[in-house]
This record gives C-alpha cells, structure tokens and sequence, in this order.
C-alpha cells in the first residue's frame, strides 16, 4: 500500500499539533475504508480499513536549551558553590549570580597550556599566578 493511495481520499484525512512536555508535536491520520485494492487482503479476514498514523516531535531546540542551561548551572554550582550560597538580599544574588557568569566566560575564553583547561582548573591558576589572573582579566576585551 502507497501513501498515494490513502491520499486520494481527502474526507479521511486529519492533522492535528499538540505543545506539551517541552516539544511540539504534528500528527497526520489517514483511513482507508476500501481495501479490495489490497494485493493478499484474504490473508486478514474480517479487514475493514487501513489507518496511516503519521508523527512528528519537534523537541530539538527545547531540549539544546536545556542542556546549556543544566550545562552552566552545574559549572555555577560546582566551581562557584552557587547553591551554597547564603547571599539573599536586595539584589545581591541577582548581582553575584551575574559576576559568576562574567567570571565563567572570562575563564572559557583565557588560553592555558597544559593539563589545567577546566573551568575550576583555570580558577585555581588565576588564583596562584598573577600573570594567569591578567590573562583570564584580559581575555573579555575585544579590539576593533
């Protein structure tokens, strides 16, 4: 059986999109009521129809979201402590909870040789080498 087949007969044919569970999703139904066309149709005795149920999810671009977000929150807990901390104040955790990001992309955009090309690696440098701690500073500035 063709897609071609169940085509010809538009009064049996219905889409439906749902949004739900962070993806959209496109549904196309098909019911073939004539199956006499059908080459072996004997083989299921008592058939009365064909149905072509057609899907799509479409969670891509939900799910990329997410993964950068678990993605910083894990690195802003882990190599700042972020849950942890205590700040809770006026605008505070708004303030810190921006600095840390600032602080995150600075370190992922400072070169390293070696071994110490984590975020919490490139952390602890700066912290013990001066001439790291310019490095990462320096690293956000972009000349024209």
């Amino acid at each position: 059986m063709t897609c071609a087949k169940l085509a010809e007969s538009p009064d049996t044919f219905h889409a439906a999109a749902d949004k739900g569970h962070g993806r959209n999703e496109y549904r196309r139904v098909w019911v073939q009521r004539e199956v006499d066309w059908l080459y072996n149709s004997e083989q299921w005795p008592g058939l009365k129809s064909l149905v072509l149920v057609e899907s799509e999810r479409m969670g891509a671009l939900v799910r990329g979201h997410w993964h950068v977000e678990n993605k910083l929150h894990w690195v802003l807990d882990v190599t700042f402590g972020e849950d942890r901390s205590k700040i809770s104040r006026k605008n505070g955790a708004e303030n810190l909870s921006l600095l840390r990001k600032i602080a995150i992309n600075m370190l992922q955009n400072a070169p390293v040789r070696g071994r110490r090309n984590s975020i919490a690696g490139k952390k602890k440098l700066a912290v013990w080498r001066f001439d790291y701690l310019l490095t990462v500073l320096t690293s956000g500035n972009v000349e024209d």
